[in-house]
């Protein structure tokens, strides 16, 4: 029951320009089933997903090379490998095996990691939190519907009441909404911390750059509405009707008018605004790359004069913006810049590897244990062959030392 939960969630929150079409390949004994279960609750939920189910036993970490060799026959390149284990061996079987598994097919190494558990102080900070805190920025989005609902003119309904008397599936729709905004704000390219009410009244707003991905974002916006209607049990039909589950903007995005468009528009265009009116502070990514040479010693004063540099450039593009510098790592020093980087408070760091980060970590005198934190801790991770190295770098400006 729980992985059944994880994967409805999964359908509704990674829904993002990068990924459309969805393709969930289901790994299990019962996976026919489970996939027929998902059909049958959700009807519309086959507009925003492709599952392929694959009845393997997934107690059996031996079975890694026959479910690679099946992702391989059917052109399936995994974005993301999720194992729901309960337990910790099981666990540690599974990496082993995928690592010795790729490695075997010499079809290159992704990066498998683990994902750790919270700490105890975070957990706590979590569980203490208030409900009213958590549902300011889900109040924030039903309070802008109920003002483009005003403004339409149209006849209300189920969903144009005041948030105390909404609906509880109404008020889950609008969480699920504000969580999205952590995938949207990715995106758009900016990063969500937490805000503080002297300084929010003269932060002004991220706006949109030229460049970023408003068309496709606002489909990704659509198909996540659509995911999130599909699995509360909504069917689509001609009229409204709020009784039976029935909504006429259950179809694809080609289908829809213009004006159910540019409502997914709006809301894209109005992230970064009501991040801040909830009280987070939305600060602009300002991109860098350090194509660094292997072989090359790189001294501490270098890493800390690199850093400084990216701060810096970053503040004079935007007062509030967040340096990003990407390397590519390629060797122990390049990791140990990495990782130092990766430290630095003024900062953000994206990684481009076409190696084993686990194994740079080693030569670097390092644990695996450290590689998979500066993994989580990157904004983002390439894990690209040697020929596409150069040309992922150079998407950014290159920083340069004074």
């Amino acid at each position: 029951d729980t992985g059944f939960e994880l994967i409805c969630r999964l359908l509704v929150q990674a829904q993002c320009p990068g990924l459309d079409p969805l393709v969930v390949v289901l790994v299990d004994a019962s996976a026919v089933t489970v996939a027929r279960s998902l059909h049958a609750l959700s009807p519309a939920i086959e507009q925003i997903v492709s599952f392929v189910p694959l009845a393997l036993e997934s107690r059996l970490p031996e079975s890694t090379p026959h479910l690679l060799s099946v992702l391989a026959s059917r052109a399936l390149l995994p974005t993301c490998i999720y194992l729901a284990c309960d337990e910790f061996a099981l666990v540690e079987g599974w990496h082993r095996e995928l690592e010795l598994a790729y490695r075997t097919l010499a079809v290159g190494c992704p990066l498998i990691l683990r994902v750790r558990h919270p700490d105890v102080t975070a957990s706590e900070q979590s569980l203490l939190a208030e409900e009213e805190a958590l549902d300011v920025a889900p109040r924030m989005i039903h309070d802008a519907y109920l003002e483009r609902w005003r403004l339409s003119g149209q006849a209300g309904g189920a969903t144009t009441v005041d948030w105390e008397s909404l609906a509880y599936e109404y008020q889950e729709d609008n969480r699920a909404a504000a969580d999205h905004y952590w995938v949207k704000a990715r995106e758009l390219g900016f990063l969500i911390g937490q805000g503080h009410a002297a300084a929010e009244a003269v932060l002004p707003s991220v706006p949109l750059e030229p460049s970023a991905p408003l068309e496709p974002l606002a489909r990704a916006e659509h198909r996540r509405w659509v995911a999130s209607r599909a699995l509360a049990g909504w069917h689509f039909g001609a009229r409204r009707d709020d009784m039976a589950k029935i909504h006429p903007d259950l179809q694809p995005w080609a289908a829809l008018n213009e004006a159910e468009r540019e409502k997914d528009r709006d809301i894209v265009r109005s992230t970064a605004s009501v991040l801040q009116a909830a009280g987070y502070r939305p600060r602009p990514i300002y991109r860098f790359s350090w194509p660094h040479r292997s072989g090359t010693a790189l001294r501490r004063e270098v890493r800390t004069e690199l850093a400084a540099a990216a701060v810096s450039q970053a503040s004079a593009h935007a007062p509030a913006a967040v340096a990003n510098v990407t390397v590519r790592v390629e060797d122990a020093i390049t990791y140990e810049c990495a990782q130092a980087l990766g430290e630095h408070p003024g900062l953000t760091v994206s990684l481009v590897v076409s190696r084993s980060l686990a194994g740079l970590a080693v030569a670097a005198g390092s644990s695996t244990l450290a590689a998979n934190r500066l993994a989580e801790r990157a904004w983002e991770l390439w894990d690209v062959p040697e020929d596409q190295v150069e040309q992922v770098m150079g998407r950014w400006p290159t920083l340069r030392l004074t």
